[in-house]
């Protein structure tokens, strides 16, 4: 049974960073549409912070370990990252009310990492990846 796995980078939202910025034309007016950026890379590349939220996202659904879970469980998970992209810290944020599959959530993150792609960012984009929030629920 394959989970569905939902990466919230609350990080992302309070820092504005998933928030479209319009540009700006000459003389100082903003777009009225703002363009969809394009990855030309490979889909399992970490380069930007679409590519890498996509790709922590494949890697922690794959980790979950497998149950006959209640498809309306969903599991809130914190973690941190130190400047290895290892984990330093899960907590498990909102239970799922089933204990086993809150236990794989949290296990699924701690085995998801560390992830050398995240290293290759700058420093600045690394940053948001420190502090992350995920919703897991099963498929």
């Amino acid at each position: 049974m394959k989970y569905v796995l939902i990466v919230l980078m609350s990080l992302f939202f309070l820092s504005g960073c998933m928030v479209p910025v319009k540009p700006r034309q000459p003389g100082g007016e903003l777009a009225s549409s703002v363009p969809m950026p394009t990855v030309s890379a490979p889909a399992d590349t970490c380069h930007t912070l679409y590519t890498c939220a996509l790709k922590i996202r494949a890697r922690i659904a794959d980790h979950v370990t497998q149950g006959p879970y209640d498809k309306k469980l969903l599991a809130k998970v914190n973690f941190q990252l130190n400047d290895k992209a290892e984990v330093i810290a899960v907590r498990l944020v909102q239970s799922s009310g089933e204990k086993q599959f809150d236990q794989a959530a949290i296990r699924a993150v701690r085995q998801s990492f560390p992830m050398a792609d995240l290293l290759r960012l700058d420093k600045q984009t690394y940053q948001h990846f420190t502090n992350l929030n995920v919703m897991i629920k099963p498929e």
